[in-house]
């Protein structure tokens, strides 16, 4: 009989985008915006740039601002991105799974990669049952970066091979923390689950764990 899965592991760590809130498909992308802006009045595209607009830890107007964006602009994109924060939804499974591992005693944190204002909606769905934060803006290295693990790591005051994680994508939540020595699961709503690591739904966490 194998050993149930939270008799391994002494903390969860969760991704957050794809995980535990849902972002509309749709939405104006105003760092989208401010990147063509730049691009249009002498700055270089850069491949890092994703990289760059995840590790500014300021709002998104300071950010603008800094960047000698006018007024005007920074006003209209703000305003958008309002209205994608406030599209964000949390999905169903989430409160039960939370609540799981309240019960279980196993601190929680999540990792993501995301611009500043993109914590907005998770203090604003999530207001249980999440102990620790690491922001890509917070830390200013992205997942798949092994710092970032680390920090998890740190805060939750664990070795890794203690830790789950658990996220929606295959190389910033599966291969980066498994180099990393985390235990990982991915998540994909999409497709039924399978035995081992993809999960369909969060709540699978603990069909072997009673």
């Amino acid at each position: 009989m194998s050993k149930p899965l939270f008799g391994r592991y002494r903390a969860v760590v969760f991704d957050v985008y794809g995980t535990l809130l849902r972002i509309p498909e749709q939405r104006s992308a105003p760092y989208r915006a401010l990147l063509r802006w730049l691009a249009a009045h002498g700055r270089r595209p850069n491949a890092m740039d994703a990289v760059w607009v995840m590790t500014q830890n300021l709002p998104f107007d300071d950010f603008a601002r800094s960047l000698g964006v006018p007024a005007p602009l920074i006003e209209t994109w703000a305003a958008a991105l309002d209205n994608d924060l406030a599209a964000v939804t949390v999905f169903e499974d989430v409160e039960t799974t939370l609540d799981g591992l309240s019960r279980r005693k196993l601190p929680v944190a999540i990792c993501s990669n995301a611009a500043h204002p993109y914590r907005a909606p998770l203090h604003r769905l999530i207001r249980t049952g999440i102990q620790h934060e690491i922001w890509s803006f917070a830390v200013g290295t992205i997942k798949p970066a092994p710092a970032i693990y680390a920090a998890c790591s740190e805060v939750l005051q664990c070795p890794p091979s203690d830790i789950l994680f658990v996220g929606d994508t295959p190389a910033a939540d599966v291969d980066g923390p498994r180099s990393a020595g985390f235990g990982v699961r991915l998540i994909d709503r999409q497709q039924p689950g399978v035995p081992g690591e993809r999960l369909q739904h969060l709540t699978q966490l603990f069909q072997d764990d009673y």
